[in-house]
């Protein structure tokens, strides 16, 4: 669905676990929340590679500063199973693209 929040901020949201909703996300540099572990909400940050292979990168408040990356099929299983709802803002700015927290960006 598509609404309206206060008088500028768009948001869109799934109901049911659908990547292609956060492969737009990732695609335009929003990335977005999902409900993810029971009863809680992490950010997916957006589809990384590492040493190969693709992981969907998720960060968990609990955690911060450390990415849980997770193989896609995997991923799209667990999250449907959680519910499958993400939610992302639809107006800029965007967000930055994910990097390793360990890096000391210059």
């Amino acid at each position: 669905s598509l609404g309206l929040v206060g008088s500028e901020m768009c948001i869109r949201d799934r109901i049911k676990a659908d990547p292609r909703f956060l492969d737009w996300a990732t695609a335009t540099r929003r990335g977005a929340i999902l409900w993810w572990k029971p009863a809680h909400c992490c950010t997916f940050v957006g589809w990384v590679n590492r040493d190969g292979r693709q992981y969907a990168a998720i960060l968990d408040n609990n955690y911060p500063g450390r990415f849980e990356l997770t193989p896609p099929e995997q991923f799209v299983r667990l999250w449907a199973g959680y519910g499958g709802f993400a939610l992302t803002v639809l107006d800029d700015p965007a967000s930055s693209l994910p990097y390793r927290s360990y890096e000391v960006i210059q």
